[in-house]
């Protein structure tokens, strides 16, 4: 069944306290809305899907979750974890967010993943190519300033890596953080080796080293 939240106290409560849940936000003046609107409700009323809470909110009714979450457009469709957003869609895009819901409902049925095997998952993600980029988004659709800034400076040098969207595995976000000491993201590796986050990045592109650090030539 799908909800209707009305106020940022509401919200609050909904996300906070479903252990599965999928917000979708929405406006009336947004004529594309009411497409993804069926499109949510008929996920919401799927017996795949009982163990997941589905709620709807007007964004212009909760104007601080959507600065804090940096909801710039509608629809958008979020997925949450325990309080934790796992997964996003932005715009009219049913595919992906019957997707979306898929995945976390595959979350739901799934045991929880042993330290021992998330390593092994996390080593394995590191090393799928020479260069790998653990970000919020994709290259295309980065989904926050951080990803986008870091995208926007390899892009800048033609450079050719794998990337890793970290909103849509919770166990990998968190997992990874242990895993190389690093709290934030995004996370630039080389050969399987840790380079830093955006803030070093820049540092190597202003002194002219991001192609050596990165086993380039120039």
């Amino acid at each position: 069944m799908l909800n209707t939240i009305d106020s940022e106290e509401r919200l609050k409560t909904f996300v906070n306290n479903s252990s599965l849940c999928v917000l979708y936000i929405s406006a009336t003046w947004a004529p594309q809305c009411s497409q993804i609107g069926e499109v949510v409700r008929l996920l919401s009323s799927d017996p795949r899907y009982t163990s997941i809470s589905f709620s709807e909110v007007n964004a212009e009714s909760v104007e601080n979750f959507c600065k804090e979450y940096q909801i710039t457009s509608v629809p958008t469709v979020l997925s949450f974890s325990d309080g934790r957003e796992v997964g996003r869609v932005n715009g009219a895009k049913a595919a992906e967010i019957t997707k979306l819901v898929g995945d976390l409902g595959v979350k739901s049925d799934s045991p929880a993943v042993g330290s021992g095997d998330l390593n092994s998952r996390i080593k394995a993600l590191i090393c799928q190519a020479p260069i790998m980029l653990f970000m919020k988004g994709s290259p295309e659709h980065p989904q926050c300033g951080f990803s986008k800034q870091i995208v926007a400076i390899l892009s800048s040098h033609n450079v050719k890596y794998g990337h890793f969207d970290i909103l849509k595995d919770e166990d990998i976000r968190q997992g990874l953080k242990k895993y190389s000491e690093w709290p934030t993201y995004p996370q630039l590796y080389v050969d399987g080796e840790l380079i830093g986050g955006l803030d070093i990045v820049k540092q190597l592109e202003e002194s002219g080293e991001l192609l050596s650090a990165l086993h380039m030539k120039a």
